[in-house]
């Protein structure tokens, strides 16, 4: 199979090489555009900003506390930019004095909060397509791969596409248990979790063989919008110095950095879902070889979902024999009785279930 000569790559250098051949080779290059893949024109996100009406203010924090406590970043972010000009506007009205004050011992990090919601709006523009001088690299079973360079050098690499029989309460865990990336992402050789905050952002590493290895230290987090039909995945590369406090792993090598690392995934259908992620590889620090950097960008990103979409169907297939199974019955608390009960919830909304 296609991901067995992936996966099965060695760190020496003549195999290093010869199973970079032989990936080529299995993974035939057509740059024709597949309409499926496409964004979704129904995708926008047109955020309401305006002030609150005042009647709505008493409400409106206990709402705010809600959305964060429940990772909805976009319908957080927005609130309290409503709640900031609707007290602006009057600060010395009851109501908005009151709200001020709810406001300020809710417990809500603001300026975490809008920071985050800045960065999930630029991330929606990457990821909905607002950008066209993307250029096609690789197909594989219906998913894309375009790359572009911006005015910085940095390259950007896009890939996305619909995988079908997968859940995606497992394709959740694929993503969130970064522990298991050896299993189906190709060429990791090892990974962790530094630190997890919360139940849905998470400082994690992986490392890669390749001559020498190349390792990676990403902070992301997930967002829910499935209120907007969908779920976002926001992260990027970090550094050591910018966490004094925390051990990271003793890694040697390339460090690859990722400007940003984007992820969304909407469901389509009972068992159908697109995906989309955007990298942005800033290699003006390591400056990997290009061989290297074709090999991230094609067999890597390139063909990550449909990898994950072999794992994702493992879990429900055959479960006695899936890590992910596994681990999802370990979290009862993360999966059966959050994620679970949230994505469940679309879907009786879309009336894919009863």
């Amino acid at each position: 199979m296609a991901e067995d000569a992936i996966s099965s790559m060695a760190p020496a250098v003549v195999l290093a090489f010869a199973a970079y051949a032989l990936v080529r080779a299995c993974f035939p290059r057509p740059l024709a555009t597949s309409a499926a893949s496409q964004p979704s024109s129904s995708l926008r996100y047109e955020a309401d900003e305006s002030a609150l009406p005042s009647a709505e203010l008493g409400g409106a924090v206990r709402k705010l506390k809600d959305h964060v406590v429940e990772d909805q970043v976009l319908s957080a972010g927005a609130l309290l930019l409503r709640l900031q000009k609707t007290i602006a506007a009057d600060p010395s009205a009851p109501a908005a004095r009151a709200a001020a004050r709810e406001l300020a011992g809710c417990g809500v990090d603001v300026v975490k909060l809008c920071a985050k919601y800045a960065e999930c709006k630029l991330a929606l523009k990457k990821l909905l397509g607002e950008e066209r001088d993307w250029k096609a690299v690789y197909s594989i079973a219906g998913i894309e791969t375009c790359t572009r360079t911006d005015e910085r050098g940095v390259l950007w690499v896009k890939t996305e596409g619909v995988v079908k029989g997968v859940q995606l309460h497992d394709l959740i865990a694929t993503w969130r248990e970064a522990t298991l990336y050896p299993e189906w992402v190709p060429n990791c050789h090892a990974s962790g979790i530094i630190k997890e905050f919360g139940r849905s952002e998470i400082l994690m590493w992986f490392a890669m063989r390749f001559i020498p290895t190349i390792y990676t230290v990403v902070l992301g987090y997930g967002v829910d919008a499935l209120d907007l039909g969908y779920l976002l995945i926001v992260g990027k590369s970090t550094k050591q110095s910018d966490w004094p406090d925390e051990t990271f792993p003793k890694l040697s090598g390339l460090r690859l950095h990722f400007a940003g690392l984007q992820v969304l995934v909407e469901p389509v259908g009972p068992n159908e879902i697109r995906s989309c992620l955007v990298a942005a590889l800033d290699n003006s620090e390591t400056a990997l070889p290009n061989w290297i950097l074709d090999f991230i960008i094609k067999y890597l990103l390139g063909v990550l979902f449909y990898l994950q979409a072999k794992v994702a169907q493992k879990i429900r297939k055959q479960p006695e024999k899936s890590p992910h199974a596994k681990m999802i019955a370990s979290k009862p608390a993360f999966y059966r009785d959050w994620i679970c009960v949230k994505v469940d919830r679309y879907r009786l909304s879309k009336g894919w279930i009863k």
